[in-house]
């Protein structure tokens, strides 16, 4: 309740009585007291001091209130405020109220206390409260929802309100009920159940769960695989994918795999069937014929014999030691003897002595040194080398030159010799241009046992090559062995004094001595094979001619005569060069037209001697013959 407030009139009246008053200030008792003079007011048969008091109902003197009348009978004065009183009584309005005529007790602490609607409201603890509908509760315990009374939830001394419409208490916990606003709320037993997405579900072992990403089985909760619910005693969930379980366990499947129940690695991502595979690093082998080292996969040795890869290897079927055994040709396992030797063991006819190779000669008890000896065939007997040769029982090894020679009939001979048809001679030498060239006598001719190697303009060394000249003498073409000018490639002898042949020719050829004719070598032919009919082909020439060695792929001959034929190749005018080691051609003085002239050549690959005309220009070798 608000002090008592006067209105205008009545302030209005106060001030026409003050003034009143002050008019008539004198001694006079009939009149009024003179405020100013500082008498009394009269209030029926007293005096009172109207700057402080208030007569009300011409009979009783009261106090002003705040310097203000009131009406003592429905009012009272408190702490200088004027308030109505309460059904006509007075109260403590610092501590009390009134309402509806009946005085309350204020609410709240000495420092604040507050009035309130005791119609509608209610003090408890010092704190307002609406009431619930009409009555009123206590708020410890009890809270009001839709004018409905409700117990508070929790133990001790802090239970909570709650809303009752979309909330429930259950064992002194609040829980949100479980529904929508489609179908409704509902309660549940939250020690069984539980609610998620407005579906009421059964807890899983007494724990709750998101039945969107999660189920229960068995009473353990599991998550979801893939969105889907599945049985975890027999399958397992691995990055949203189903597995079944090996036997009873989970895995890995990125790193493991299951056989027969069994877990098992996996093979650089890859499984295999481990009865009859098994894992070697990031690969898979087969175990009947493969097997493992380190990482590394090997072959077994035939299919079926593991090996150290390290120490040994596969040679066939076998494996052999890698730091004294080898594998050759033919899957043959070869034994290391001494520093550059191997032998096959199981060989009766080989064996290491003091870390040299020896080899059995025949049936004989006698072993030989393979790099320095050899057995000889047909005799079982050890010889020396030819340098690296073997020779037969008709030949030898000549003494200075380490060449293989056919015996001279029973012969041998040193290098200053040579055998003609079984009779040993004496090479015959001629010097020409400051080089010593063997001559050999065959039947009545003395031919040079070697090319010439004449350096004259217009003569080359094949490809260019000192070294070929001294192997195989130079090259020249028809016109400068001829000794003629170079037109003379080109035009007939007999057309042309320059270019004039004569019988003999010395040509190149050092004097007394000539470039043969096609007689002199039809000459030759009919000494080595009598039966040669044919100028242009002469069989067995060849082989009787050609020299023991320096020919391709053995296409060597026996040098019967020394004459040593060697296969020099030949050139042309542009300067390419061709097969030395496979055609030997020598030039004659004969000519076939202007253009061409007769020779005779040699091939690696024949046991003839044939004749052919080339052109003047090809470049050739050159044998001379003694006048």
């Amino acid at each position: 309740m608000k002090p008592y407030t006067f209105s205008p009139l009545f302030a209005i009246f106060s001030l026409v009585l003050v003034a009143v008053a002050m008019l008539s200030c004198s001694d006079d008792s009939d009149r009024l007291p003179c405020l100013t003079c500082g008498q009394d007011s009269k209030c029926g048969d007293g005096w009172y001091d109207a700057s402080t008091q208030f007569c009300y109902g011409t009979m009783a003197v009261y106090s002003k209130c705040g310097g203000r009348d009131y009406s003592p009978s429905t009012q009272f004065c408190y702490d200088n405020y004027v308030y109505d009183k309460c059904d006509g009584n007075d109260y403590y309005p610092s501590t009390k109220f009134c309402y509806g005529g009946t005085i309350y007790n204020k609410c709240g602490s000495s420092y604040n206390l507050l009035s309130y609607n005791p119609s509608t409201q209610f003090c408890s603890g010092n704190t307002i409260y609406d009431k619930c509908g009409s009555v009123d509760y206590n708020p410890t315990t009890k809270f009001c929802s839709g004018d409905t009374l409700y117990d508070k939830c929790g133990s001790g001394y802090n239970p909570l309100s709650y809303n009752p419409s979309t909330q429930f208490c259950s064992s002194n916990t609040i829980y949100d009920k479980c529904g929508n606003s489609y179908n409704g709320f509902f309660e549940y037993a939250p020690t069984t159940q539980f609610c998620s997405g407005g579906t009421l579900y059964d807890k899983c072992g007494g724990s709750s769960y998101t039945p969107t990403t999660q189920f229960c089985s068995g009473g353990t909760i599991y998550n979801k695989c893939g969105g889907s619910d599945y049985t975890p005693t027999t399958k397992f969930c691995y990055s949203g994918t189903l597995y079944d379980k090996c036997g009873t366990s989970d895995y890995n499947p990125t790193t493991k795999f299951c056989y027969s129940s069994s877990l098992y690695d996996k093979c650089g991502g890859l499984t295999f069937t481990p009865t009859t595979e098994q894992c070697c690093g990031s690969s898979k082998y087969t175990t009947s014929t493969q097997f493992c080292s380190g990482i590394t996969i090997y072959e077994k040795c035939g299919g079926t014999i593991t090996f150290t890869p390290t120490t040994e290897q596969c040679c066939g079927s076998n494996k052999y030691t890698i730091s004294t055994q080898r594998c050759s040709t033919g899957n043959v396992i070869e034994t290391k003897c001494g520093t550059n030797s191997w032998f096959d063991a199981t060989n009766v006819n080989l064996r290491c002595q003091s870390n040299v190779l020896e080899t059995k000669c025949g049936t004989t008890n006698s072993w030989y040194n393979s790099s320095t000896q050899f057995c000889q065939s047909g005799t079982n007997t050890v010889k020396d080398l030819c340098g690296t040769l073997t020779y037969a029982s008709t030949q030898f090894c000549q003494s200075g030159t380490n060449t293989v020679k056919d015996l001279c009939g029973t012969l041998t001979y040193a290098s200053t010799q040579y055998c003609s048809n079984g009779t040993v001679r004496n090479y015959v030498s001629v010097t020409y241009d400051n080089k010593t060239y063997k001559t050999v006598l065959i039947g009545t001719q003395t031919w040079m046992a070697e090319n010439l190697n004449y350096d004259v303009e217009g003569s080359v060394c094949y490809k260019n090559q000192d070294s070929n000249c001294v192997k195989y003498g130079r090259l020249y073409d028809w016109s400068t062995a001829m000794s003629l000018p170079s037109e003379c490639n080109s035009t007939l002898s007999t057309s042309d004094t320059e270019c004039g042949i004569t019988t003999p020719h010395q040509g190149i050829c050092p004097p007394n001595w000539h470039i043969p004719s096609n007689e002199d070598w039809n000459v030759l032919m009919k000494f080595v094979n009598p039966s040669c009919s044919d100028n242009s082909h002469c069989a067995i020439a060849g082989t009787k001619l050609k020299a023991t060695n320096g020919w391709n792929s053995n296409g060597n001959g026996q040098d019967t005569y020394g004459f040593s034929a060697l296969p020099g190749g030949y050139g042309d005018s542009g300067g390419n060069f061709y097969n030395a080691g496979i055609y030997g051609f020598w030039w004659s003085s004969s000519e076939d037209d202007a253009n061409n002239a007769y020779s005779r050549y040699m091939i690696y690959s024949s046991e003839s001697v044939y004749r052919g005309y080339n052109s003047k220009g090809t470049l050739q070798s050159v044998r001379c013959l003694q006048d």
